[in-house]
């Protein structure tokens, strides 16, 4: 050792050295790619958690919409104007079964059809925020490019969400809907308690590239309910092995089969995990 002249002492092996060596520059590179591979599935993890989380923000977003619309509307949600069915979409998708349909474009006899409806009669009116009908970690949809056809106003738009559509349950020779405070029962003969859903369908039969539609890509969903939680549960399933879609899904043969019977399986499903689990629902 030597004194160096500014109040220090220098050790004489490294007074000649400039930098590192191979080696150590290889061992440092090492370390920091292991340490890489470490943290990137733990952040990656979290960016999920989060957007899962945004999710079901949003979901409550709607439910405080849907319960303000309410208010407003002497007890009923919202759902589709009642002006009768044009083409497959309006009739097939209308108040018997759920959707994620917020803005129909149509054109028929009398012309073309635009207006919003299910979740998006709250745009612009009880609910705020134009981004909540759209999950963060939509899988399929880009939120922005639906953002701006929905205020292009000239093409049909959907959400990341089914809307269970409370008419669904009313006997069509009542003159009165359902409502909010009497939701009645489900296809189960169990009390329907489910209003919304996160989308999630699986294109089991091999399509063109892109034809799954899902959240989360498809491992778990939020469920809003009647009361106005969210309860995020597993549907054993993903878009890597979907099998027959989960608890709360749908696969194009399931769809093609029934798809109204499918959308009060998965709704029933709904309704049961609201009290146990759903894999234990009765099977309609």
């Amino acid at each position: 050792m030597k004194w160096n002249g500014f109040g220090s002492v220098t050790c004489a092996r490294w007074a000649g050295r400039s930098g590192f060596t191979l080696i150590e520059l290889l061992v440092v590179i090492s370390i920091i790619a292991l340490l890489i591979g470490l943290l990137l599935p733990v952040l990656g993890a979290a960016r999920s958690r989060a957007r899962l989380l945004t999710c079901a923000v949003n979901q409550r977003q709607l439910g405080l919409a849907m319960f303000a619309y309410a208010v407003e509307e002497d007890g009923v949600l919202p759902v589709r104007p009642d002006d009768g069915a044009t083409n497959f979409t309006r009739g097939y998708f209308g108040p018997s079964v759920g959707t994620n349909v917020i803005f129909l474009h149509e054109t028929d006899s009398s012309g073309d059809i635009d207006e919003a409806v299910g979740l998006g009669l709250l745009i612009g009116r009880q609910l705020g925020d134009e981004r909540a009908p759209f999950c963060p970690d939509d899988d399929s949809n880009d939120p922005t490019e639906e953002l701006a056809n929905l205020r292009a106003g000239n093409v049909s738009v959907s959400s990341s969400y089914y809307y269970r559509q409370l008419d669904a349950f009313a006997d069509p020779a009542r003159d009165e809907p359902v409502r909010l405070a009497s939701l009645d029962t489900n296809a189960a003969g169990l009390d329907a308690s489910a209003l919304l859903m996160d989308r999630n369908f699986f294109d089991t039969y091999g399509g063109a590239a892109g034809g799954d539609k899902t959240n989360h890509r498809g491992a778990e969903v939020n469920l809003l309910y009647a009361d106005g939680h969210v309860a995020t549960l597993s549907n054993d399933a993903s878009v890597s092995e979907p099998g027959d879609g989960g608890h709360f899904a749908f696969t194009a043969d399931q769809a093609f089969m029934d798809l109204r019977a499918r959308y009060d399986q998965v709704f029933v499903n709904a309704d049961f995990a609201a009290q146990g689990d759903a894999g234990d629902a009765p099977e309609l």
